[in-house]
């Protein structure tokens, strides 16, 4: 049996096992919709460090 084989049977067994097992929802998408939104707005940090690139050269 070649490697790209044995791969193939690793791996489809993987994905069966993994997808055997239900996973629990985490976070209500509402509260992680309001999160990602949250982290989107950049603050000052408080030592001054840039948190991304300035939009005029420096």
């Amino acid at each position: 049996m070649a490697v790209t084989d044995l791969l193939a049977q690793l791996f489809s067994a993987w994905r069966r096992d993994i997808a055997s097992v239900p996973v629990p929802q985490l976070v209500d998408p509402e509260r992680g919709a309001r999160i990602v939104r949250a982290a989107a707005r950049v603050h000052a940090s408080p030592d001054d460090a840039r948190t991304r690139p300035r939009s005029r050269s420096v």
